[in-house]
């Protein structure tokens, strides 16, 4: 005869053996949603680092006001003569 563990014992036994493969699967996708996200914001800073340089090119050195658009020019401290 084969020695067991009791019915309510492998069935905990189960269980927890279940919800550590569901666990670990959930942080794999969970790690595959943060890369594409990671990359989508990596793209995101380059297109706004490009946008930043095309409106510095039109608009020379300023402060733009993200709510309203206004700007304020930007007072370049090595530019000025002592």
């Amino acid at each position: 005869m084969k020695k067991q563990i009791k019915t309510e014992e492998l069935a905990k036994l189960q269980n927890l053996a279940t919800i550590i493969k569901t666990t670990q699967e959930q942080v794999g996708v969970l790690e595959t949603q943060k890369h594409v996200l990671l990359h989508k914001y990596d793209i995101l800073n380059q297109e706004l680092n490009k946008f930043k340089s095309e409106l510095q090119e039109t608009y020379g050195d300023v402060s733009i006001d993200i709510k309203d658009g206004s700007f304020k020019k930007i007072k370049n401290e090595s530019n000025k003569k002592d």
